[in-house]
Formats: C-alpha cells, sequence, structure tokens
C-alpha cells in the first residue's frame, strides 16, 4: 500500500547521494522528474522537509532528501476526495456518476473501503490523513525548489468523446497544475505550467532543467 513507494523513492535518491564520489555526480544538483503517480511521488520528494537522519547508524539514512529542481507531467497535486468529487463534477456535469468511474482494488470494490486499503490506513479518516502528508499542495512551504508542470489540455478544452478515456482524462487534468500553480505564486516559489497554448519560459522539461542543473 502506499506510501510505500513515495519511501522506495526517498532510499533511492538518498542511496544515489551516498554513492556520488564513486559514479561521479555532483550530489549538491539532483532533480527528479516523473508522470501521473510517479509526478505525485517526485513533488512530495520536492515539497517535503528534509528527511535525513543524521544521527542514523545507517550511512544512506543520513543522506539529504532535498532537491534541486522537479519537473512533471499530467501530475495530482492533491490526493483530497473532495477535490477530486469536485474535479469530476465540474468537468463532466452534476449527473455524472462517480461511482461508475471507481476502479476496484482487488476484490474490493467500494470506493472508501479502496481508498482505506490503497493508504493502508485502519480507518478512512487515517487513509484521508495519510494522503494529505503526501500531496503537494499540503506539502509546499516557501524554501522549496523550482517546478516545471506540463499537462495534455487546456483549461477550456472539452471532455473526450470516448468514455474509455474520461477517467484518465480527468485524473491527469490541468486543474491540478493551475492549484498548484496558485499556490507556489502566493507563496512566491518558482513554477512554470505548461499547456497547449500556454505561454511559458521553458518549452520543455530537457530546457527547464538544463537551465536549472548545469548553468553555473
Amino acid at each position: 500500500p502506499l506510501p510505500t513507494s513515495h519511501h522506495d523513492a526517498r532510499r533511492a535518491l538518498q542511496l544515489m547521494r551516498s554513492r556520488a564520489e564513486e559514479w561521479n555526480i555532483d550530489k549538491e544538483r539532483v532533480a527528479a522528474f516523473g508522470g501521473s503517480a510517479g509526478a505525485q511521488i517526485c513533488m512530495w520528494l520536492a515539497y517535503s522537509d528534509e528527511m535525513a537522519n543524521p544521527d542514523s547508524e545507517d550511512p544512506i539514512e543520513r543522506e539529504s532528501t532535498r532537491l534541486t529542481c522537479v519537473a512533471t507531467s499530467g501530475g495530482q497535486t492533491t490526493n483530497s476526495s473532495e477535490f477530486w468529487r469536485n474535479l469530476f463534477t465540474t468537468l463532466m456535469g452534476p449527473d455524472l456518476d462517480l461511482k461508475s468511474l471507481a476502479r476496484p482494488l482487488e476484490d474490493i470494490t467500494d470506493p472508501e473501503q479502496v481508498r482505506i486499503a490503497q493508504w493502508g490506513a485502519q480507518t478512512l479518516e487515517e487513509a484521508n490523513e495519510t494522503a494529505s502528508r503526501h500531496a503537494a499542495l499540503s506539502n509546499i512551504s516557501a524554501d522549496d525548489p523550482p517546478i516545471f508542470m506540463s499537462y495534455g489540455m487546456t483549461p477550456s478544452a472539452e471532455p473526450p468523446t470516448d468514455k474509455e478515456k474520461i477517467r484518465g482524462w480527468v485524473i491527469h487534468h490541468v486543474t491540478f497544475g493551475t492549484a498548484l500553480k496558485e499556490k507556489t505564486d502566493a507563496l512566491e516559489v518558482e513554477a512554470h505550467l505548461k499547456y497547449p497554448g500556454a505561454e511559458t519560459e521553458y518549452q520543455s522539461q530537457v530546457e527547464f532543467f538544463v537551465d536549472k542543473l548545469l548553468k553555473k
């Protein structure tokens, strides 16, 4: 269950830093990028406070978890059930049957029970609290690194006509990006939001990373 994958990513980042000399990398300039669920994990790393344990007997755990910058594609910036419900109904209309879009988890079909199991919780309240602690909108603060976000649709784009594509379209919707951009702007954290037709300083993740990681 989640957040196992988040913790795996943290461990991988710390492992990489622990091998910096052997692998000939600059551990002071490290970025992460990912799409969809991978984007969530990258943002959790970027927006979490330092998670290194300087007193650990494990040298890997003593390494920093902070990032220089982060880039995402189609990332979900919140795990709030209310946000997701409002997003689906706003984009698809109030008559949308949300349960029809829910996916089972093995033999669990009830959406609330799926959420509890997904987050390794005992209650829905515990699941919601854990989910919030691993979401960008809940974690970001003024000392966090720059982000480059990209999405495949405009804020005013019409939903796909193919019903099989609706769920994927909504859960990767640019609204997640605009919600985070509003918060980064309020905190004065550097953030770039790219979608079709948007004017941005950087045209791609590569251009963003080159500027942030290679320029001195």
